[in-house]
This record gives C-alpha cells, sequence and structure tokens, in this order.
C-alpha cells in the first residue's frame, strides 16, 4: 500500500507540472480522470482486503467470502481451517453443507490425531487434553460428515478443535450442532462459520488466561457459530432476515465455554452476525453485495427450531 501511495504521488506530481501550459477546461478534464483513477485504486485495495484469497477462489467452503483472521490456513476437500498457532485452536473453521452429503451411515472414527500439516510448538497435542478436564471439542462436527470415511477422519484432526467444557460440549453445544444439520437437510445449502473467542466480561478481547498441557493451548472463553442459508427455510427456521421472498438468511449464536451448563435452548443465544463480527474481529460474507451484506448481517434472527 505504501508503495502504491508513492506511486500516485509522483503521477500527480508529474501531471500538476504539465497543467500550468493546458486550459481551465483541459485541467478539469484531467483531474476528474486522476480522481476516477484512485477512487478505482481504493475500491480494488478494499476489495483485495475482504475478498478470497487468490489461492481459494472457487473454493465451495468460501463461496461467499474470506472473513480474514491472523492464522495458518489448512485446506481440505470437506472443510477450511483458520488456525491460530500461538493458541494452537481454530480461529475459525468454514464448511458447505448440503442435503445430499449431510446425511450418511459412516461410523465416528475417534481418530484423534495431532495435524502434521503444523509444526510441532505451533500445534495442539494429544497429551495437552489428557486429563485437562476438558473435551476435544470439534469446530467441524464428526456427524455433519458421516458422507466417507475420509471426511470422517479429517474432522478428528487436533487442528480442528478446541478445548471445550464438557458441559458445554455434550449439552447445548451439541443440540445447536444437530440443528445445523437438520437445518442443511431442510434448506438444501448451507454455510457454517465456527470458531474460539476470547472475551473479558465486559465482552472486549481479552488476553488468554486459561491454558492446558505442555504446549499452552488457549481455552476459548466463548464459542460462536454463524451460518448462511442459501435456500428458503422451513417453518421451523422461520427468517427474519430474508430477502423478497429469496434464498438467503443468516444466523449467529454466541455461547459461553464454561463449567456450569448453559440455561434455555439453542434458541436463546441467537445474535446478530454483526456482533460476533466485532467481538471476533472478522468480517463475514463479504462477497454478498454490500446492502445485502447489511441486511441479512445487522439483524438477530427471531427464529429457530423450537424444542
Amino acid at each position: 500500500m505504501h508503495f502504491r501511495i508513492l506511486v500516485i504521488s509522483v503521477a500527480l506530481l508529474s501531471s500538476a507540472q504539465s497543467l500550468a501550459a493546458q486550459t481551465l477546461e483541459e485541467r478539469v478534464t484531467v483531474l476528474e480522470y486522476q480522481v476516477a483513477e484512485l477512487r478505482q485504486v481504493h475500491e480494488a485495495a478494499v476489495r483485495d482486503d475482504t475478498t478470497v484469497p487468490a489461492e481459494l477462489v472457487g473454493n465451495e467452503h468460501l463461496r461467499w467470502g474470506y472473513p480474514g483472521g491472523n492464522c495458518t490456513v489448512l485446506v481440505n476437500d470437506y472443510f477450511i481451517t483458520c488456525h491460530d498457532n500461538s493458541k494452537r485452536v481454530p480461529e475459525w473453521v468454514t464448511y458447505h453443507l448440503t442435503a445430499e452429503n449431510v446425511t450418511g451411515e459412516t461410523e465416528r472414527s475417534d481418530d484423534f490425531r495431532a495435524d502434521p500439516y503444523l509444526l510441532q510448538g505451533s500445534r495442539a497435542e494429544l497429551s495437552d487434553y489428557l486429563n485437562s478436564g476438558y473435551d476435544r471439542g470439534h469446530m467441524a462436527p464428526a456427524a455433519a460428515f458421516k458422507r466417507s470415511a475420509e471426511a470422517m477422519s479429517q474432522t478428528f484432526l487436533l487442528s480442528n478443535m478446541a478445548p471445550q467444557t464438557p458441559s458445554l460440549n455434550r449439552q447445548l453445544w451439541r443440540l445447536l450442532e444437530e440443528d445445523v444439520r437438520e437445518l442443511a437437510a431442510n434448506a438444501g445449502s448451507i454455510w457454517v462459520f465456527t470458531g474460539s473467542l476470547f472475551l473479558e466480561e465486559s465482552g472486549s478481547p481479552a488476553e488468554d488466561t486459561t491454558f492446558i498441557g505442555a504446549n499452552e493451548v488457549a481455552v476459548p472463553t466463548h464459542f460462536y457459530k454463524v451460518i448462511l442459508a442459501e435456500a428458503a427455510a422451513p417453518t421451523d427456521y422461520a427468517v427474519s432476515a430474508a430477502l423478497s421472498g429469496d434464498s438467503l438468511a443468516a444466523f449467529a449464536f454466541v455461547m459461553a465455554n464454561q463449567m456450569e451448563p448453559l440455561e434455555g435452548a439453542p434458541e436463546d443465544y441467537l445474535v446478530s452476525v454483526d456482533l460476533v463480527e466485532a467481538l471476533s474481529g472478522l468480517d463475514f460474507f463479504a462477497a454478498l453485495s454490500e446492502t445485502v451484506e447489511e441486511y441479512l448481517e445487522e439483524q438477530t434472527a427471531t427464529h429457530w427450531r423450537k424444542r
């Protein structure tokens, strides 16, 4: 960006020297052209910051945009992980689910293992979770990848996991994951982002304070899930953010990673996508038009599956 600004500054200085010999009308024409060029440069820079990186263009899991993040990006056929090597947990994991691939008969593999694509010291190891009091909480849940043995096995990489309390992982979070699979089965096609948050009680970002294992795997204070559905949702998921009877709807959840069981049902933890973006510093669904993105993300969905 600094080089780009330098080039523009030199170009403007050069053109300014030649303006002296031109008429007022010619000067205005030249300046209008230069302003248009600068606007194009600015808009291109904004797009560069919010769209999918070149190596991920066309990837089905990032159809609606790359949210950003300070991470190592790990790509397989079934989901994409943005892994925070300093915390040794995913910043986010994203995957595309359809009504066809959400079903399957593959048995749970339970082949938990460190991710070989991450260096030792930058990843969680099995020993870190041993006797820690925390579950190895899937971000891309195993039950959503029963379509094949390979898909199932990929979910058991520790790069797809973060320390979750048993009271969250085995209760309300599990129910939310069930609801998401049902949404995919009924809506037809959805995109899911799941990730970790580290927050103060006030909601502002917090420093890591709780760790497990010799590799100091950071324990998130909260987890989020953000979903974009691309089909008319069934009545159980009545969508307040639908567009003129069209096919897009957004949902978002934030749940505390606490030792005591959370009260209520998943729908009690609905929030706006905008709130998750504010808490995480990410920008979801940037490939949508600005108008549609703002409309979907500023609202909190008013309905979810009733239990």
